[in-house]
């Protein structure tokens, strides 16, 4: 048993027909069917300021979807870039971590220098003393010479006679105690 088909059946099955066809052609861009549908309405009386309406919208949508994509490329390059700067934070962080190791290394060795200036100064300022209490040592008689080597440290007394003439420093240790003269030519032997 069939059932009759009414027109407004036909109809309505129909308008879907072209609907869904319009669609298509539409999302297909094979045919832009809304731009014809719209020229259509506005034609219609009535319908112009709906219509009117209708595009202003489309377009401010469209300036909207427009100003979405390039804010949105314009959010992606600035993440772009504040990765670029963090890299080169970091990067500027590790060079300033190895600037002030070296400041640390350079500030180490300065002061080991200045220690090892204070040293040398004082050797210095040593020797001096030692060259003119050895030039006094010289000018002194032989007997007064060997009783003030007795006094000072045996390696301060070889280290005395060695600069003295061999004259000298023979008649010096003629005048001293014969252990005390035997211990200082045992160091002279090995200076």
């Amino acid at each position: 048993m069939r059932l009759p088909l009414r027109w407004p059946t036909v109809i309505a099955i129909l308008l879907v027909a072209l609907v869904v066809t319009g669609v298509v052609l539409e999302q297909t861009h094979v045919y832009p069917v809304g731009d014809l549908v719209l020229r259509l309405a506005a034609r219609i009386p009535g319908l112009e300021d709906e219509v009117a309406t209708y595009r202003l919208g489309e377009e401010r949508s469209e300036a909207f979807m427009q100003r979405a994509a390039e804010l949105a490329a314009w959010e992606a390059e600035l993440a772009r870039q504040a990765e670029a700067l963090e890299a080169e934070r970091a990067r500027l962080a590790e060079e300033a971590a190895a600037l002030e190791r070296q400041a640390q290394e350079l500030a180490r060795r300065e002061e080991a220098l200045q220690d090892q200036a204070a040293q040398l100064g004082a050797q210095v300022v040593q020797a001096a003393r030692s060259e003119r209490l050895y030039a006094i040592f010289g000018a002194m008689r032989p007997r007064d010479a060997a009783r003030l080597a007795a006094e000072l440290p045996p390696e301060e007394a070889a280290r005395m006679l060695l600069t003295l003439s061999e004259r000298d420093a023979a008649a010096i240790l003629a005048e001293m105690e014969t252990e005390r003269a035997a211990q200082l030519s045992r160091l002279l032997v090995g200076l």
